[in-house]
């Protein structure tokens, strides 16, 4: 495991694409804040939490097409062939991307909030009012949400074997045109059955844009409850689907 480890973040730091989409979202946040001070000058009202909060809508984007490509990586190159062959347990390979990619995340979302804490402060001499608590939570169910985000799209992708078909549905479902399809038709079919369901409370992608700023305790609980139901299930799924299928 340790070695699987090792082998994807050096794969990873290898890969222009992992610089690209970690620092893609820090340099939009420093071109909000330098557009918005050229414009309204060195006291506007903007503060970091509100850069951080702008940028989420690609960052999610930048994930998914991440998740997608670096998944690939190994069957374009015939590594995955190497490891379906060596490993014991073939789930390690899927619990190391897994690993790997959370903490990519994790990194990218850190990197964006200081940068726009820095730039805030460098361009309008203040981070803005916020509340430490309040930003953090936001921040945390958010991560939660993307790495559940993540586990769906890692099995999508195991699943289609298609670098095409994959970034596709990752497009599709981060802008969210295919969650909302879905869920809109099963509403129309529950309301001709005269049965009322809240998608709401099962999917992550709505929980995503339902969040906001200040959410409450409640709520935050079940974002982070539905993600971990998320995470769970379709990562046991990635490691049945990568153990039982054939890899070549």
């Amino acid at each position: 495991m340790l070695g699987l480890l090792r082998f994807d973040f050096f794969a990873m730091r290898k890969k222009m694409a992992t610089f690209v989409c970690l620092l893609l979202p820090a340099i939009c946040a420093l071109l909000v804040i330098l557009v918005t001070s050229y414009a309204e000058g060195r006291h506007a009202g903007l503060s970091f939490v509100d850069v951080f909060i702008s940028n989420m809508e690609m960052i999610r984007l930048n994930f998914a097409i991440y998740f997608v490509l670096l998944l690939h990586h190994d069957r374009k190159k015939g590594y995955i062939k190497n490891v379906s062959g060596t490993l014991k347990r073939k789930y390690f390979y899927i619990l190391s991307k897994a690993i790997v990619l959370s903490i990519f995340v994790l990194i990218s979302f850190l990197l964006l909030a200081l940068t726009a804490w820095l730039g805030c402060l460098l361009a309008f001499g203040s981070c803005g009012a916020f509340e430490a608590f309040t930003f953090w939570v936001y921040f945390g169910v958010n991560y939660i949400l993307m790495i559940g985000s993540m586990c769906l799209l890692m099995f999508v992708t195991l699943l289609l074997r298609n670098i095409a078909g994959s970034i596709t549905f990752a497009v599709l479902y981060i802008v969210g045109l295919l969650p909302e399809l879905i869920y809109g038709l099963l509403e129309l079919l529950l309301a001709k059955m005269d049965m009322e369901f809240n998608f709401f409370n099962i999917s992550v992608y709505r929980q995503m844009r339902a969040l906001t700023i200040g959410i409450s305790g409640q709520e935050a609980w079940k974002a982070v409850t539905i993600a971990g139901v998320y995470i769970l299930l379709f990562g046991l799924l990635s490691c049945v689907l990568f153990h039982k299928r054939d890899t070549v």
